[in-house]
Protein backbone atom coordinates (compact mmCIF):
# COMPACT_ATOMS: atom_id res chain seq x y z
CA UNK A 1 0.00 0.00 0.00
CA UNK A 2 2.94 2.40 -0.02
CA UNK A 3 5.16 4.10 2.50
CA UNK A 4 4.93 3.94 6.27
CA UNK A 5 3.61 7.54 6.20
CA UNK A 6 0.49 6.38 4.36
CA UNK A 7 -2.43 6.32 6.84
CA UNK A 8 -3.35 2.71 5.98
CA UNK A 9 0.22 1.39 6.23
CA UNK A 10 0.48 -1.60 8.51
CA UNK A 11 -3.19 -2.57 8.27
CA UNK A 12 -3.92 -6.06 6.99
CA UNK A 13 -5.59 -6.38 3.58
CA UNK A 14 -8.41 -8.23 5.33
CA UNK A 15 -9.09 -5.03 7.32
CA UNK A 16 -8.24 -2.26 4.85
CA UNK A 17 -9.83 -2.23 1.41
CA UNK A 18 -7.91 0.82 0.21
CA UNK A 19 -8.12 4.56 -0.26
CA UNK A 20 -8.25 7.24 -2.87
CA UNK A 21 -7.89 10.98 -2.85
CA UNK A 22 -9.49 12.57 -5.88
CA UNK A 23 -11.23 15.58 -7.36
CA UNK A 24 -14.93 14.85 -7.91
CA UNK A 25 -16.05 17.03 -10.82
CA UNK A 26 -19.75 16.47 -10.17
CA UNK A 27 -19.44 16.28 -6.36
CA UNK A 28 -20.84 12.74 -6.26
CA UNK A 29 -18.98 9.75 -4.87
CA UNK A 30 -20.28 6.42 -6.19
CA UNK A 31 -19.80 3.05 -4.47
CA UNK A 32 -21.29 0.16 -6.42
CA UNK A 33 -21.01 -3.46 -7.38
CA UNK A 34 -18.60 -3.69 -10.31
CA UNK A 35 -21.12 -5.42 -12.57
CA UNK A 36 -24.56 -4.16 -11.52
CA UNK A 37 -24.71 -0.39 -10.99
CA UNK A 38 -27.92 0.93 -9.44
CA UNK A 39 -30.15 3.40 -11.31
CA UNK A 40 -30.97 5.71 -8.33
CA UNK A 41 -34.25 6.71 -10.00
CA UNK A 42 -35.81 7.81 -6.70
CA UNK A 43 -32.86 9.93 -5.54
CA UNK A 44 -33.43 13.63 -4.96
CA UNK A 45 -30.02 15.28 -4.36
CA UNK A 46 -31.74 18.43 -3.07
CA UNK A 47 -33.12 16.52 -0.07
CA UNK A 48 -30.79 13.50 0.34
CA UNK A 49 -27.02 13.85 0.88
CA UNK A 50 -26.64 10.05 0.63
CA UNK A 51 -28.71 7.57 -1.35
CA UNK A 52 -28.52 3.78 -1.16
CA UNK A 53 -29.95 1.74 -4.01
CA UNK A 54 -29.78 -2.06 -3.76
CA UNK A 55 -26.24 -2.39 -5.12
CA UNK A 56 -25.10 1.22 -5.33
CA UNK A 57 -24.48 4.19 -3.04
CA UNK A 58 -24.26 7.89 -3.92
CA UNK A 59 -22.68 10.38 -1.51
CA UNK A 60 -22.63 14.12 -2.18
CA UNK A 61 -19.09 15.39 -1.56
CA UNK A 62 -16.94 18.44 -2.19
CA UNK A 63 -16.83 19.37 -5.88
CA UNK A 64 -13.45 19.47 -7.61
CA UNK A 65 -13.35 23.29 -7.72
CA UNK A 66 -13.23 23.27 -3.90
CA UNK A 67 -10.49 20.65 -3.55
CA UNK A 68 -9.94 16.90 -3.25
CA UNK A 69 -11.92 14.32 -1.28
CA UNK A 70 -10.29 11.50 0.69
CA UNK A 71 -12.13 8.14 0.75
CA UNK A 72 -11.09 5.13 2.85
CA UNK A 73 -12.70 1.69 2.61
CA UNK A 74 -12.56 -0.86 5.41
CA UNK A 75 -13.75 -4.42 5.95
CA UNK A 76 -15.57 -5.00 9.27
CA UNK A 77 -14.44 -1.94 11.25
CA UNK A 78 -12.58 1.33 10.76
CA UNK A 79 -9.88 2.22 13.30
CA UNK A 80 -10.94 5.20 15.44
CA UNK A 81 -8.23 7.45 14.01
CA UNK A 82 -9.92 7.20 10.60
CA UNK A 83 -13.40 8.13 11.82
CA UNK A 84 -12.40 10.81 14.33
CA UNK A 85 -14.24 14.01 13.46
CA UNK A 86 -16.59 12.17 11.07
CA UNK A 87 -20.27 11.40 11.65
CA UNK A 88 -22.03 8.11 10.93
CA UNK A 89 -24.62 9.16 8.34
CA UNK A 90 -25.89 5.89 6.87
CA UNK A 91 -26.25 2.23 7.77
CA UNK A 92 -27.73 -0.31 5.41
CA UNK A 93 -27.08 -3.29 3.17
CA UNK A 94 -25.19 -3.13 -0.12
CA UNK A 95 -25.72 -6.03 -2.49
CA UNK A 96 -22.46 -7.18 -4.07
CA UNK A 97 -23.27 -10.11 -6.40
CA UNK A 98 -19.86 -9.98 -8.09
CA UNK A 99 -18.03 -9.86 -4.69
CA UNK A 100 -16.29 -6.62 -5.67
CA UNK A 101 -17.17 -2.94 -5.51
CA UNK A 102 -15.79 0.09 -7.24
CA UNK A 103 -15.45 3.49 -5.60
CA UNK A 104 -15.43 6.21 -8.24
CA UNK A 105 -16.77 9.49 -9.59
CA UNK A 106 -19.19 9.86 -12.51
CA UNK A 107 -16.38 10.44 -15.00
CA UNK A 108 -14.38 7.43 -13.79
CA UNK A 109 -11.35 9.67 -13.43
CA UNK A 110 -10.99 8.30 -9.90
CA UNK A 111 -11.49 4.59 -9.39
CA UNK A 112 -10.73 2.13 -6.61
CA UNK A 113 -11.71 -1.54 -6.86
CA UNK A 114 -12.24 -3.38 -3.57
CA UNK A 115 -12.77 -7.12 -3.28
CA UNK A 116 -15.36 -8.07 -0.65
CA UNK A 117 -15.94 -11.31 1.21
CA UNK A 118 -19.57 -12.10 0.40
CA UNK A 119 -22.37 -11.20 -1.98
CA UNK A 120 -23.99 -8.78 0.50
CA UNK A 121 -22.38 -6.25 2.83
CA UNK A 122 -23.55 -4.46 5.92
CA UNK A 123 -22.65 -0.88 5.08
CA UNK A 124 -21.69 2.07 7.26
CA UNK A 125 -20.86 5.49 5.84
CA UNK A 126 -19.02 8.13 7.86
CA UNK A 127 -18.66 11.63 6.42
CA UNK A 128 -16.92 14.84 7.38
CA UNK A 129 -18.59 17.96 8.67
CA UNK A 130 -20.50 20.39 6.49
CA UNK A 131 -22.72 20.20 3.47
CA UNK A 132 -19.88 19.21 1.12
CA UNK A 133 -17.59 16.79 3.01
CA UNK A 134 -13.97 16.25 2.03
CA UNK A 135 -13.63 12.97 3.97
CA UNK A 136 -15.64 9.75 3.64
CA UNK A 137 -15.07 6.39 5.31
CA UNK A 138 -16.93 3.36 3.96
CA UNK A 139 -17.15 0.20 6.08
CA UNK A 140 -18.25 -3.02 4.37
CA UNK A 141 -18.90 -6.04 6.57
CA UNK A 142 -19.66 -9.42 4.98
CA UNK A 143 -23.13 -10.73 5.86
Amino acid sequence: MGSAAFPGAGLADSDYGGALTAFFDHGILVVEDVETPGPHESWDPDTERLHLDADSLYVLVRASVDGPVRVDVFHDEAPPEFTEGLALKLEGVLETPSAAVTVHDFDDSADLRVEVFSRAQDLKVFVGEGKWPDRVVIVLTAR
